[in-house]
């Protein structure tokens, strides 16, 4: 190693430390410790080998307590500091005053916390470097300063405000553990501030993030003369106005507590006296509301400006043309937190309500709907004494719609909690929320929130009507698994008829079309796979086939005594009507399965029939000298049966009332090609017609919602549970809820345009060989009949 290279380092080495030494004493010049004169040894000049042989001190040489490796006095909190090699780039002078005047700063909060911690604000530590305790304390300070420091435009239960008084009384006086426990509840109440939501109404989902108690657009009413502040009580700094809006509201609601403000208004102490602007003019508009609109904001002119700590001025408002008075709601605890903002933010949702704006703000629906209550019953000279309170709130829930909870858990829960809470119990409101929670039971309503607030005997109620309504479903699974109902015919050893063997090739017809329609069938392999989107598929494709295929005159009948049977099957209009046939008892076959199954009758349980066309024998007999059937005969009876069937329907008669869904077109091809030439057309529509009665009275257990709901359209769940007593505080001798029953499915409901379709028609025209008061649509099929096979004939005759 050259004894240049060493000489370099050497003068490099001196001019650091005289420049840090220089640095160190500008900004520490409190530091007046008394010391001898240390130097740093010369390696050239000394006598003592061992520097001579070292180009640089050793760094991790060990300390003693009297002094140092290089003569400084013992730091006891100094790093080891990093060789400076000389560059040619400097900091530049903006740059070295901005770092002095941050070093000097950090000093100056040093010295001023250990001097709360000391008593002395110039007593030093000996041996200690100066400012060594700037860097754990500055984040406290940070923190502490925006406790009398708040913005115009902050909430006051949000960023709670300190008077100028209390900051010139010795603010800074915390101790470091005060300032950690500030710290620690600031961090609680903004996690809780991020839970508070805005709810509307109309099943809209919550708005997130909300943290604003003032600018809000629906309680901002650029026309009301009333300002309304929300403060902290105490606080002698006066926060921007949270809301505007009219006296009027106020008179109305004949509150004793806010009309005696707006007549002897008495403002806070410390706060300037409000005058009120009733000034029209435009200049005065323009003035007032520029300034105003710039304090409700919380603009400053100069954003970067520093606030002094004392003597601060107080900012006297101009408030906007057309103010009169003002309201002053305070919180009435005396520490700030999650439980005074919850307090100014009930006294938003009561002047919501008031106003009849459209949201409610709370960390729940529940907590926004239960506090305001809470609040009413707690302070009644909020409304007039002969206001019901209850009726005031659940009116307002009703109108803007707070009580649509469809596919919302949490929302149900809080309408159900909120409904059953003493003082309030709203029957319609638990009935609504009580059906909508037992369909989501397994949709993650116990895991919610909300779900503690519902009392225990609410949710046995739940328990038993979710557990009966799913048993009611598992039931009608098994019977549309495979549209199996061979249990309606009774058990014979008899060769199987033609109605049985339509019935069965109907069954599997079925089958095969909904598998095609859902790639399976059935849809889905979970347990319950008979959704209540299923329930209304399958509820409008069979009751459109219903209305194809029923006869509306024939009706069940109990007026007449039949041996093991009082039902029986009459026309309406008095025709002579027979229903069961030696190959078909149709009336035992439904009624049987009604009352094993514990079902009533349908009304109309009768379908229209085309004519008797008995089936030809193809056997050759020894004798016949029948001349055989030609094929245009055989073509032209096979167009008579298959128009028979397109005969024997409702579409004439229901006309634009008519319902055409996919199911219906399929099954009138499939009805006209099913053994077309050997089976009789009447008996094989009898046949298909125990399947639609049997499938239609197990829809009927299962697509009945609950009657007296609001909401049900677009649930995506099942709405009928039994309703037996779920009321807990109803009295024995009220009348009992309405159920889902049996009788309010489509069968017994639905109504029709022309209900007469056989024999009640107005149009009194003969048909061909039938009585006087046949439908106008059979006389017209006829015809067309009639028609086709006179055409046949031509064109037989011709070829021959």
């Amino acid at each position: 190693m050259s004894g240049r290279s060493a000489y370099v380092r050497k003068t490099n080495t001196e001019k650091a430390d005289k420049k840090l030494h220089r640095q160190q004493s500008d900004s520490y010049g409190a530091y007046e410790e008394p010391r001898e004169v240390y130097s740093r040894p010369n390696l050239a000049t000394t006598s003592n080998p061992s520097y001579v042989s070292s180009s640089r001190p050793r760094r991790r040489q060990s300390i003693s307590s009297s002094g140092s490796t290089y003569g400084y006095p013992p730091p006891s909190m100094r790093k080891p500091r990093p060789i400076i090699v000389a560059s040619a780039i400097e900091k530049s002078d903006f740059r070295t005053h901005l770092d002095g005047m941050s070093a000097t700063l950090r000093g100056k909060l040093g010295r001023m916390l250990r001097h709360s911690d000391d008593g002395s604000s110039n007593q030093q530590q000996p041996g200690r470097r100066p400012g060594t305790a700037t860097a754990s304390t500055d984040s406290d300070y940070t923190a502490a300063s925006t406790h009398f420091t708040p913005s115009l435009g902050a909430v006051p239960s949000l960023s709670p405000s300190t008077s100028p008084s209390d900051v010139q009384s010795g603010y800074y006086s915390s101790h470091q553990s005060q300032s950690h426990t500030i710290r620690s509840k600031n961090q609680h109440h903004e996690n809780a501030l991020h839970k508070i939501r805005s709810f509307e109404g109309g099943g809209k989902l919550p708005q997130l993030g909300w943290k604003s108690l003032s600018n809000t657009p629906e309680l901002w009413d650029e026309r009301g003369d009333t300002l309304v502040y929300m403060y902290m009580r105490g606080s002698r700094t006066k926060p921007p106005p949270s809301f505007r809006i009219s006296s009027k509201v106020i008179e109305a609601s004949g509150s004793r507590f806010f009309i005696d403000q707006l007549c002897n208004s008495r403002e806070p102490e410390g706060w300037p006296d409000f005058v009120p602007n009733a000034d029209t003019s435009a200049n005065a508009q323009s003035v007032s509301g520029e300034n105003y609109e710039a304090y409700r904001n919380g603009v400053q002119t100069d954003p970067d400006a520093i606030r002094p700590v004392s003597g601060m001025e107080q900012v006297v408002p101009v408030v906007p043309t057309g103010v009169l008075h003002e309201l002053y709601v305070p919180w009435p605890g005396a520490e700030t937190g999650i439980h005074s903002t919850i307090w100014h933010i009930t006294t938003r949702n009561f002047f919501a309500v008031l106003t009849n704006g459209s949201a409610l703000v709370g960390t729940t629906l529940h907590e926004a709907m239960y506090k305001l209550h809470e609040r009413l019953s707690m302070y009644p000279d909020y409304l007039n004494d002969d206001t019901d309170k209850a009726q005031w709130l659940t009116t307002y829930i009703s109108r803007h719609k707070f009580d649509d909870v469809r596919n919302n858990p949490s929302y149900a829960a809080s309408l159900l909690a909120f409904s059953e809470t003493p003082g309030i119990r709203w029957r319609d409101g638990y009935i609504e929320a009580f059906v909508h929670c037992v369909g989501m039971l397994n949709m993650g309503l116990r895991t919610i929130p909300e779900w503690k607030f519902i009392t225990d005997q609410s949710r046995v109620l739940m328990d038993a009507a979710h557990l009966e309504m799913e048993d009611r479903l598992h039931r009608a699974q098994r019977w549309l698994l495979a549209f199996d109902f061979s249990a309606m015919w009774p058990m014979s050893s008899a060769p199987q008829s033609t109605a049985r063997g339509c019935f069965d090739r109907f069954r599997k017809w079925l089958c095969k079309y909904y598998e095609n329609a859902f790639l399976h069938w059935p849809p889905t392999n979970d347990a319950t796979w008979l959704t209540r989107d299923m329930v209304v598929r399958l509820k409008s494709d069979f009751h459109s086939l219903y209305d194809y295929l029923v006869d509306r005159d024939i009706v069940f009948d109990g007026t007449y005594y039949r041996p093991n049977s009082k039902w029986v099957m009459n026309s309406k209009s008095g025709q002579t009507f027979k229903s069961d046939t030696n190959e078909l008892p149709i009336t035992d076959i439904l009624l049987g399965f009604d009352n094993k199954n514990g079902f009533p009758h349908i009304p109309h349980p009768y379908c229209l029939t085309p004519p008797s066309t008995p089936a030809q024998n193809k056997g050759k007999a020894p004798f016949n000298f029948k001349k055989p059937s030609s094929p245009s005969d055989v073509s032209s009876n096979s167009r008579r049966k298959a128009l028979s069937y397109a005969e024997a329907s409702n579409v004439y008669t229901l006309r634009d009332q008519f319902v055409h869904t996919e199911l219906i077109s399929n099954f009138i091809r499939f009805e006209q090609s099913d053994m077309i030439e050997g089976v009789d057309p009447f008996e094989a529509r009898r046949g298909r017609w125990i399947l639609i009665y049997g499938i239609l009275q197990i829809l009927a257990t299962v697509s009945v919602d609950s009657p007296k709901l609001r909401y049900k359209d677009g649930a995506q769940y099942h709405l009928s549970p039994t309703m037996k007593g779920i009321v807990p505080w109803a009295e024995d001798e009220s009348q009992p809820e309405p159920e889902a029953e049996h009788t309010r499915s489509y069968c017994w409901t639905g109504r029709v345009r022309g209900e007469s379709v056989r024999g009640e028609s107005t149009d009194k025209v003969p048909t061909l060989g039938k009585p006087v008061g046949s439908s106008v649509s059979r006389k017209r099929a006829e015809e067309w009949i009639n028609n086709t096979v006179g055409h046949a004939a031509d064109t037989e005759s011709e070829l021959g």
